[in-house]
């Protein structure tokens, strides 16, 4: 659920970002495949 804490920062020029939670726990099954999708482009 949405509490507006911050649970993530993405670097602005630089090819970095991360999250303050576990996105493999997340409730739905594809509620953050994103930051997957990100994170593989980024490899």
């Amino acid at each position: 659920m949405n509490d507006n804490s911050n649970e993530g920062i993405r670097h602005i020029s630089e090819p970095w970002f991360s999250a303050q939670f576990h996105p493999e726990a997340c409730s739905g099954p594809v509620d953050t495949e994103f930051l997957f999708d990100d994170f593989v482009k980024l490899l």
